[in-house]
Parts: C-alpha cells; sequence; structure tokens
C-alpha cells in the first residue's frame, strides 16, 4: 500500500508542478491590471490668465479656474502653457480639504508644421502674379496685333479720308491704353513679388520642419469629498521683457519738468494674454540671491592697470548724473545673412534695451560706463557684444532651440517717438485713453512694481507695444553746462532734487523743449547722489569758445629741466531773450612723478579741484552779455623727456 502510494506521488508530481505554475501565471497576468487600475487618468482644466507680473526678462503668468474633484485621488492637467516654463516656479492653490499630492511640468511635442499661414499667403500671392502676368502677355499681343496692321490704309483702297483719320486716332488712343494698363500690371507684380521676398525672408528664419511645442503642468489631488472648487496657478516664464521708457517735457526755464513713465513690452511666450492685469517690476527673478564673497587681494609689481576713457566708468562725476551719451546703429542678420527682425538687444547690466525692425536695423542710446550689448533671439544663441557707434551683427543659429519652437516674425513696434495718445492703439480690445492710465506703484522691501488697473491685450508676437505707467511734474533747477575742450556747445540741464521718490530706472528718454522735440538722452539713475541731472539737449542761443593764446604758450629751459607754458581764453555770450546760468569745466593736467611739477596760474576765480584738475566757472549771464577770461598752467620737467600737454 505504502509503496502504491509512494508511486502515486511520484507519478502525480508533475501535475502538482503544473497547477502550481498555472496559479502563479494567472496572479502574474492579473498584477498589471490591478496596477493599471490603479494609474490615474488625466483629467483636462479649463484656466484663463487673470494677471501677467513683467519683469526686466521673464514673466510670472496667474491662472484660475474650476475643477470638480471627486472623492479620493484625481490628476489634472493645464495645456497649451508655455514652452518656457521654469519648471521650480510652478506653484498651485487650491481650497482647504484638499491635499497637493504632487506637482511636475512636461513639454508636450506636437505634430510639426509644414507652411503655416506665410506659406499660404506666398502661394496666394504667386497665384495673382500668374493671373497678373497672363493679362500682361495679352496686351502685349494686342498691341503686336495693332502695329502688325497699322498700314491697312496703304495697303487698300476705297478708305475714305475720315475713315482713316479714325483709325489712327483708335491705334494711337488703344496702343496708349495697352503700354498705361502694362505699366500698372507690371506694378503690382513688382509689389507681390516684394511681399512674397518679405514672407519668404521670415519663413526662412522659422524654417520649414520645426516643431511646435506646447508646456504642460500635471498636478494630483486628494480630496476627502467630491467638492467643486476653484483653482489657482502660477509660474515664471522666460521670453518676456519690458524696458523702462520716459519723455521729458520742459515748457521753459521757469516751468516744472514733466516726466512721462512708459513701459515698453514684448513678449514670445507662447501665450497670448487676453485683456490681463498688467504689472511691471524692476525685479528679476533669473538674477543670483547669493551675496558675493571677497577673495584674498595679493598685490605684486607690474600691475596692469586698464584706462577707461572719459566717461566711463571712474571717470564719470558721482556728483552729475548726466554725462553725455553715444548712439548706437546696427543690423543683425543670421548666418546666411537674412535680416532678424525682433531680435532684443540690450545694454549689458541695465533696463535700457530695443529690438530690430524688418530690415534687421537697430538705434540704442549708450550710457557712460556701459561698453557691452547683449544679443538674444529665439532659436538663435546668445551674443554680448562690445559697442561700437556701428555694428554689423551675425548670429548663429540654436539648434537645441530650433527643434523646440515656432518663432513668429515681428513689425516695428507701434506708436509715435513721444507722442503719449498712441499708448496702446495697437493693442486688441483697448483702446488708447486720453489722459494717462490709472497705476498703483507697489514697493516692497527688494524692489517696487507698477500696476495698471486696466486690461491689456498682449499677444504672444514678439511685437514691441507701448504703454503708459505714470507721470509727474517736478520743480527742477534749470542751468547750462559746457566743456568746451571736449564740445564747444551748451546743453540745458535739468536738475532735480530728491529724484529717487519717483522710483525711476535708467532708460532712453525723448526730450521736448518749448514744445519741440530736441532728441534722445539717457536718464541715468546709477548714482548715489541727492541730485539728478538731465541733459535736455545743446541751446544754440549760448555761443562758448575756447582759444589758446599763442603769446604766452611757450617753452622755456632752465638747467636741466624744461618749462612750458599754456594760456586759454574762454569767451560766453548768451543771445537768449532773458538771464541764464552758465557752468564751465576745464581741466589742467596732473603729476603723478616727482619729476613733474604742474603750477597753475590765473584761474579766473575757478572752483580747481587739485585731485581730479577739475575747473569750474559758475556764471550768471544776463541777456546779450558777453563774457572772456583767460586761464593756464606751467609744466616743469626733465629736457631730455618729452610731454604731451594738448
Amino acid at each position: 500500500m505504502c509503496k502504491w502510494a509512494d508511486q502515486q506521488g511520484i507519478h502525480n508530481f508533475p501535475n502538482i508542478y503544473l497547477m502550481k505554475t498555472f496559479f502563479l501565471s494567472l496572479i502574474l497576468f492579473f498584477v498589471p491590471f490591478s496596477i493599471s487600475a490603479q494609474t490615474l487618468e488625466e483629467s483636462p482644466i479649463d484656466t484663463k490668465i487673470d494677471s501677467v507680473t513683467v519683469f526686466l526678462e521673464g514673466a510670472q503668468i496667474h491662472r484660475s479656474g474650476l475643477i470638480e474633484a471627486p472623492q479620493g485621488r484625481s490628476k489634472w492637467v493645464l495645456k497649451g502653457l508655455s514652452p518656457f516654463i521654469d519648471p521650480q516656479s510652478v506653484q498651485i492653490k487650491t481650497k482647504e480639504g484638499m491635499i497637493l499630492l504632487s506637482v511636475n511640468h512636461r513639454i508636450n511635442y506636437l505634430e510639426k508644421e509644414d507652411k503655416g499661414a506665410f506659406q499660404e499667403e506666398i502661394l496666394a500671392l504667386q497665384d495673382s502674379i500668374l493671373i497678373l502676368d497672363a493679362f500682361v502677355k495679352t496686351l502685349s499681343e494686342e498691341e503686336k496685333f495693332l502695329k502688325a496692321n497699322q498700314a491697312i490704309g496703304g495697303a487698300q483702297t476705297g478708305i475714305k479720308p475720315e475713315d482713316l483719320q479714325t483709325l489712327n486716332a483708335y491705334y494711337v488712343e488703344r496702343i496708349q491704353a495697352i503700354r498705361l494698363n502694362t505699366l500698372t500690371l507690371k506694378k503690382r507684380i513688382n509689389v507681390h513679388n516684394q511681399r512674397i521676398q518679405q514672407l519668404q525672408s521670415q519663413v526662412n528664419q522659422v524654417g520649414k520642419d520645426i516643431k511646435k511645442v506646447k508646456g504642460e503642468v500635471v498636478f494630483e489631488l486628494d480630496c476627502k469629498r467630491a467638492q467643486k472648487a476653484g483653482v489657482s496657478v502660477s509660474y515664471t516664464t522666460g521670453q518676456a521683457w519690458w524696458f523702462p521708457l520716459y519723455d521729458i517735457r520742459a515748457k521753459d526755464v521757469n516751468s516744472d519738468i514733466e516726466l512721462v513713465y512708459r513701459a515698453r513690452v514684448r513678449q514670445n511666450t507662447g501665450e497670448d494674454w487676453e485683456k490681463v492685469k498688467l504689472t511691471f517690476s524692476n525685479a528679476d527673478p533669473s538674477a543670483s540671491g547669493v551675496i558675493p564673497q571677497l577673495s584674498p587681494w595679493y598685490l605684486s609689481f607690474r600691475q596692469v592697470v586698464q584706462h577707461r576713457g572719459p566717461g566711463y566708468g571712474q571717470d564719470l562725476d558721482p556728483k552729475r548724473g548726466y554725462v553725455a551719451a553715444g548712439q548706437v546703429t546696427g543690423r543683425v542678420v543670421s548666418e546666411n545673412g537674412e535680416p532678424l527682425i525682433g531680435v532684443n538687444v540690450v545694454v549689458e547690466g541695465t533696463t535700457i534695451g530695443t529690438v530690430t525692425d524688418l530690415d534687421g536695423n537697430f538705434t540704442l542710446t549708450l550710457p557712460p560706463g556701459r561698453q557691452n550689448l547683449q544679443f538674444s533671439y529665439i532659436g538663435f544663441q546668445n551674443i554680448i557684444m562690445a559697442a561700437q557707434p556701428t555694428m554689423d551683427v551675425r548670429m548663429q543659429e540654436s539648434e537645441v532651440m530650433l527643434d523646440a519652437i515656432v518663432v513668429t516674425g515681428t513689425e516695428r513696434y507701434p506708436g509715435s517717438r513721444g507722442d503719449p495718445k498712441r499708448l496702446a492703439a495697437n493693442v486688441a480690445g483697448v483702446q488708447a485713453p486720453k489722459e494717462t492710465v490709472p497705476t498703483t506703484v507697489i514697493e516692497s522691501q527688494t524692489n517696487f512694481s507698477f500696476r495698471v488697473d486696466l486690461p491689456y491685450t498682449l499677444l504672444s508676437d514678439g511685437k514691441m507695444y507701448t504703454v503708459d505707467l505714470t507721470s509727474f511734474f517736478i520743480p527742477a533747477y534749470y542751468e547750462y553746462q559746457s566743456v568746451p575742450k571736449l564740445d564747444e556747445s551748451a546743453y540745458l540741464i535739468a536738475r532735480i532734487t530728491d529724484w529717487d521718490q519717483y522710483n525711476l530706472l535708467e532708460g532712453e528718454a525723448n526730450l521736448f523743449f518749448e514744445d519741440t522735440y530736441v532728441g534722445k538722452s539717457i536718464l541715468d539713475v546709477r548714482f548715489v547722489a541727492d541730485t539728478l541731472d538731465i541733459s535736455l539737449g545743446k541751446d544754440r542761443n549760448v555761443l562758448v569758445k575756447r582759444t589758446k593764446v599763442v603769446d604766452f604758450s611757450r617753452r622755456r629751459f632752465i638747467g636741466s629741466n624744461k618749462l612750458e607754458s599754456r594760456t586759454w581764453k574762454l569767451e560766453v555770450r548768451n543771445q537768449k531773450a532773458q538771464a541764464i546760468n552758465l557752468v564751465l569745466y576745464d581741466q589742467f593736467p596732473i603729476s603723478k612723478q616727482n619729476q613733474i611739477t604742474v603750477e597753475t596760474q590765473e584761474l579766473a576765480g575757478a572752483e580747481q579741484n587739485v585731485d581730479t584738475g577739475e575747473l569750474k566757472w559758475s556764471l550768471r549771464l544776463d541777456p546779450k552779455e558777453k563774457r572772456a577770461w583767460e586761464w593756464g598752467y606751467t609744466v616743469k620737467y626733465p629736457k631730455d623727456r618729452n610731454l604731451m600737454l594738448e
């Protein structure tokens, strides 16, 4: 019996093994279904942008929407967002009783775009050109037919003179009509070809096979009960900028300064901001918040000292907020020479910037002490270049960016220079107000911002829009300043005290004096001074002249030394109908070596700064008054050495 049982056990062992294997496989088969059953399905949320805070570079977007959350866990997704979102900046706020389990950011790569609107317009224009060209050929054939039959009167007989005259008049009239119509049609063809060239240039910038992407935010909730609640989402994104722009108006030298504070803003974030509340902040979220650390400073001989010319860095007078700035003009193109439209051009380290126009050209006023320009453009590598009066910039494509986005062509930024009535006439859905837009200034511990109290629509098209922020009437003291050694012109300066209460940033300013546009300047607020000087441009009715007096400028030898004397004559004249205050600046050389000594002569009452060599004359000139005086200096140095004294 036992033997039989043993035999049976041995005989049934394979069946038992097969049954165990079957049940194990069955368990493993259902495990994926169990796991997949726990995977949450994503539910989309409809949200709208409520407000946007635009930083000097970048923007923070605030969205809101409603969800109907079930009891337990649920997963939600916001689609169609900017592809330039900083994932670390995403914040989600929900109602109490909802537990936020996770927040994730991702990029959704959509189907590639082939032609788009630009290509469609190009095809339509090409079809129109074919039709116009057919008309031109038809008119040409008609003209050939008329020319071939113009001798009909000579080839046939029996035509009356009056009939021949009628035929001749018809021939002349018809030929004229054909040629005029041909000329009109060819002009239309040329216009179409020019438009095709512009569109093709933009298509070349965009690329023919570039992926369009959107950002998405996915988050999970855990609710104790099913409920309907609001959700707010905020995040920061790149590809948005704003620059301060000012209109400075002075009616006359006895009136207060009117300062109109504007924001030039553009965005290419991939999201349209439709009827949102805008706030312009001077904060920079991309800047590091870590305080720099000092490293040991070791002295050694043969130190290289970098000299920076007048108007830069240490040569600035901290007591005067204004030093004449230079104008920079240039053109930005791609590697193949195509003009780039809407390139961001910023003076490095400042809030001064602009964008290139349809031909890739730009013009920018460079403040003193700033020598580099930063160029940035979607799909191209950022570059920094030393500023020159005239610049030709060639940008290289960035493969990473070109695989991720679609670039939209831009136009010249709207609005007329210095025209506050065109505040936002090109912003969809917003009428340009007759008066300044109401704004609220918000000051925090580390920055300030302007909140615009009217909704705006700013499309993601890279265009530059101008928004009025606020305006002030500021008491000012007026005086003329001149540095005749460098420029024999008198600049009208408006001096403002307690300027820090107006929350100004450095930026370009349009200048108006006596209701006349007088040019551009830089409102430079980088100086720790109580008085801010604003230049209102040159006044040709105030004459200044500096000449060398030859009779008193000579060279002598005394022993082993050489003595050189220089005498200068200054002449000023007020041709205006009112009295003015005039300040003249000049300088004498400073010696840093024992072998060279400098001795000043008659200074005609000038204030003297022995550390810098600056001379300052403060004058009050009556109408039509003229003054002249001389001043000079003597330099002694070894006769076997040479010095440049002029």
